[in-house]
């Protein structure tokens, strides 16, 4: 190979080389710059077209999702025992609600009633530290007296008209003087009669002038200390949960007699 390449450099200088002739002078001529050479990129090769596989057609059926419903009780009183968690609940200490009287010439007057309350195993029932009213649970009445000053015919009548306001922009206030106020509360539960549901004793008693305590109201009324409290459903459970305030008046002949707040100093109650 490189005598290859010596034979052609020969032939290439004596073919360039100029005839003899007499030396004359030349005009001096500036030497070229020899031409870049720019290489050539290749050209990119062009991709191969993919052949479409096609798709069996078992595969293109649809099978729609079925969804099973989902009970949120669980979770929910999970969340609750977290929050309950937050803060203290000593028997007689937090879980403990005042009720005020509120009507000073009213013919019946409650005086220092105070309740305590409990879940439904009997554990005191608190939310942050405060008193709790659970459902299912109970309420525990510990003292407190009732003071009849003149007679009423409370087995002829005896409405509770209710006045029922949470905190919640949302709701708000549902029950105003036995009338309701939201479509979310039907109007048999912001009025209702006493005679169905107390004996007929009790409203005797609670017409009759005189001083009763709580050993008293159990003996001659067979009233109870302790109110049990039924569960709600869990659609109702979201509207009752949260904090209210309700006040009750007691009408008896188209006047009012009685009339109750709880909690007493103003604030909320937590229901659940």
């Amino acid at each position: 190979m490189t005598r290859v390449v010596l034979c052609l450099a020969v032939v290439a200088f004596a073919y360039a080389a100029p005839p003899i002739v007499p030396e004359q002078p030349q005009p001096v001529v500036a030497k070229s710059e020899p031409a870049k050479i720019v290489p050539v990129k290749p050209e990119a090769a062009k991709p191969e077209l993919v052949k479409p596989v096609p798709i069996k057609p078992e595969l293109l059926k649809f099978e729609p999702i079925k969804l099973e419903p989902v009970d949120i009780e669980p979770a929910l009183a999970q969340l609750d025992e977290v929050v309950e968690a937050s803060g203290p609940c000593e028997d007689g200490v937090n879980n403990v609600i005042e009720v005020a009287d509120v009507g000073d010439s009213l013919r019946i007057h409650t005086q220092g009633v105070v309740a305590h309350t409990y879940d439904e195993n009997g554990n005191p029932s608190c939310y942050k530290g405060r008193a709790r009213v659970s459902m299912p649970g109970f309420i525990k009445i510990v003292k407190g007296t009732i003071i009849v000053t003149a007679p009423s015919d409370l087995k002829k009548s005896a409405d509770v008209l209710m006045t029922l306001a949470k905190n919640s922009r949302f709701i708000g206030t549902v029950c105003q003087d036995g009338k309701s106020k939201s479509r979310l509360i039907p109007e048999d539960l912001c009025r209702h009669s006493l005679a169905p549901d107390f004996e007929e004793e009790l409203l005797t008693l609670l017409g009759t002038p005189g001083t009763y305590d709580l050993k008293t109201l159990e003996e001659k009324a067979g009233v109870g200390a302790v109110i049990k409290l039924e569960a709600v459903n869990a659609a109702s459970r979201m509207v009752v949960k949260g904090d209210w305030q309700s006040t009750s008046t007691l009408v008896s002949d188209g006047q009012v007699v009685a009339r109750v707040k709880a909690p007493s100093n103003g604030n909320w109650l937590y229901v659940n």
